[in-house]
């Protein structure tokens, strides 16, 4: 099994095997590949940004142009006389005084305005704040659908009621105010207490008179209303009669 190949001459066959040999490592130092494995060639125009050559070419040629224009100027100077430097001249106006006349007079109607709002007299009244609150109940009872309408007098009677019977309050201008146990209170506390019980009795009764005053006013309120509606309704059957009296004519 592990014999050698029987051989005529030992030596012409190593002789043989050895030419064999180096025809195949020539063959295969010879050989051609079939696939091209080379470095593919790159055309010129391509990895060229001629673009950025044209604007570099251009902003050089710019930057040329304007050292030229700054040379030349500077050349021009260096030629000149130099002359001292004028001061420079302050802001000048011709209509100075005008505006300072309008700068004052719009300062003295500023001042003036504002004294005007300082001075003016407050437009709010207590007496009307309360008119107004008892003509909009007498309104609302007037115009509900299941409720039976209720005269101003009562509502303003009813209003005077409610006021008079809380305990231990006193009409004031801010509405009732609580006054505390004079127990616990020493004798300054006291007297204070008891001037502003004084002072507050007499802003009700001015209370009782405005509202007095409000139902006055309400009744003669009332009472024109009824005269110019009466004049109204004789207006209108005046006016009726005479269309009647007219149609009869032509008839």
């Amino acid at each position: 099994m592990f014999r050698a190949l029987p051989e005529v001459n030992r030596i012409c066959s190593k002789a043989a095997r050895d030419r064999a040999y180096e025809q195949h490592l020539a063959a295969l130092r010879n050989m051609k590949p079939l696939v091209n494995t080379r470095k593919p060639q790159t055309p010129q125009s391509i990895g060229r940004n001629c673009k950025r050559y044209e604007n570099e070419k251009q902003r050089c040629s710019t930057v040329l142009k304007d050292n030229q224009r700054l040379e030349g100027k500077m050349h021009d100077i260096q030629k000149q006389e130099h002359f001292p430097r004028v001061l420079p001249q302050r802001p000048y106006t011709l209509q100075g005084q005008y505006q300072k006349d309008e700068m004052a007079r719009i300062d003295y109607e500023n001042k003036k305005l504002l004294k005007a709002i300082e001075t003016r007299k407050p437009t709010l009244n207590r007496t009307e704040w309360t008119r107004h609150r008892l003509d909009h109940t007498y309104q609302i009872t007037k115009m509900s659908e299941f409720k039976k309408s209720v005269p101003m007098s009562d509502i303003v009677r009813e209003e005077y009621r409610s006021s008079m019977s809380r305990p231990h309050t006193t009409m004031s201008k801010w509405g009732s105010q609580t006054s505390p146990s004079k127990s616990e209170k020493s004798q300054t506390e006291q007297s204070d207490d008891f001037a502003e019980e004084e002072n507050n009795e007499q802003k009700d009764l001015s209370l009782r008179k405005e509202v007095n005053e409000a139902v006055e006013d309400g009744k003669k309120e009332k009472e024109e209303q009824e005269k110019r509606d009466e004049e109204v309704e004789k207006e209108m059957e005046e006016n009726n009669e005479f269309s009647l009296t007219g149609q009869v004519n032509e008839a």
